[in-house]
């Protein structure tokens, strides 16, 4: 910080909190009667602790259902070069077969008839397409709406936006009694521009585990 006198801005690792279970699950029932497909973008962020910018746009691609994984690079770490696996509990798991075989027998989807000019072209590859299409305003005219209006609308209070979910997982993680360095490699945290490129594969296992028990 080149003015040692001014207080920088909150990155993301610093903005937000945890919800607490019975905020969890005001979030939860408001996201899926908002629609827009928020309610699988929760369960994405609660379960793998990815950001907005990683759930938004994950593709099919990266999602290997048959063995219950998602191997992703979060673009905020891709300088890094650190792509995290991350096992995938059964609910997530089932929500997204779920949409797979929604995806399986529906037409390509085609632009919201009240979408701007800058919303992108939906893309089926994408997990959420209309929150790909947005990113990273979901509160563009035909896009799937603010989040905010959901926090709202679950009357969680001050203070929460969509990366609390990442605060949360964290915090699940830490409550299970999960290790530092599971939950570093289940995050894709790291505490310097240097950090090495993890190796998971001798390790799926316990990391299984680990976001078994931080459900």
């Amino acid at each position: 910080n080149p003015w040692p006198l001014v207080r920088p801005s909150a990155h993301d690792s610093e903005r937000g909190k945890p919800f607490t279970r019975d905020q969890e699950k005001a979030v939860f029932a408001a996201a899926e009667k908002a629609g827009g497909g928020w309610h699988l973008a929760c369960l994405l962020a609660r379960h793998t602790g990815l950001r907005y910018s990683s759930v938004a746009r994950l593709k099919w691609g990266e999602i290997d259902l048959g063995k219950g994984l998602i191997r992703h690079t979060p673009p905020k770490t891709a300088r890094h070069a650190i792509e995290v696996l991350i096992p995938l509990v059964q609910p997530l798991k089932d929500a997204l077969e779920q949409a797979q075989a929604a995806r399986a027998g529906a037409e390509p989807p085609t632009r919201p008839e009240k979408a701007t000019a800058s919303m992108r072209p939906l893309d089926a590859r994408h997990v959420l397409p209309l929150h790909a299409a947005c990113y990273p305003h979901p509160q563009l005219s035909g896009g799937p709406g603010a989040f905010a209006g959901i926090l709202t609308a679950a009357e969680v209070g001050e203070g929460y936006t969509f990366h609390s979910w990442r605060h949360t997982f964290r915090t699940r993680l830490s409550e299970a009694g999960v290790s530092d360095d599971l939950a570093k490699r289940l995050g894709g945290w790291t505490e310097d521009a240097t950090a090495a490129r993890y190796d998971h594969a001798e390790r799926v296992e316990e990391m299984r585990a680990a976001v078994e028990k931080a459900r």
